[in-house]
């Protein structure tokens, strides 16, 4: 009885994935594996440079210049944030959070959402939710009255009833390990980081 035969053409072969569903893109720092969302993007783009190697260094995008001269590659991936609307605060969190809003944002909020996150209030557009927020999410009888403001639960403390959850669209930057040069170590690397952010503008 003839064996079986599993035939790929050469576009197939430059992507291992197809050829082993077990393989996984790994953590050039910590060695352990990286997020599926994180992987399917790298996937991509180590098919288009004919990487062999899984291990990525993630670089923050204001820290470019802190790696190699070849350039990071940019994958853009989906990660979950979960809001509450301020009126699901203390009263003490308000009052706190009201010395962080401008006049611009508070007046802006009547008709359009802004969500506080980063430790600073942003358009929710410029969040890049895949869903929007708006009054309809609001927990209460009668909103058309209410700011639309909305928190990341992260930078809460505690808060009344359920957050809505979203997830926004992010930018990250890798290298590949096969990119980074023998004498840029990883320490090497973390100092350049730390150099470049620290230096005025």
């Amino acid at each position: 009885m003839p064996s079986e035969l599993t035939l790929y053409n050469a576009q197939q072969c430059s992507n291992p994935f197809i050829v082993d569903s077990t393989l996984e893109h790994m953590d050039y720092l910590t060695k352990g594996p990286l997020p599926e969302s994180v992987g399917s993007g790298l996937t991509t783009v180590a098919s288009q440079f004919n990487y062999t190697s899984l291990y990525w260094k993630e670089v923050k995008a204001a820290d470019q210049s802190a790696g190699p001269t070849a350039a990071p590659h940019c994958i853009m991936t989906l990660e979950g944030i979960d809001l509450v609307h301020v009126s699901q605060l203390s009263v003490e969190q308000q009052k706190k959070l009201l010395t962080t809003i401008s006049r611009h944002v508070l007046m802006g909020s009547l008709k359009t959402p802004f969500i506080y996150c980063h430790r600073r209030w942003l358009l929710s557009k410029k969040v890049a939710l895949t869903e929007p927020v708006g009054r309809d999410d609001i927990p209460l009888a009668d909103a058309r009255d209410q700011p639309l403001l909305w928190v990341d639960t992260s930078l809460v403390e505690s808060y009344e009833g359920a957050p809505i959850q979203r997830y926004r669209q992010v930018k990250r930057f890798y290298y590949n390990s096969s990119q980074l040069t023998p004498f840029q170590s990883t320490d090497e690397l973390e100092q350049k980081a730390e150099l470049t952010s620290d230096s005025p503008e």
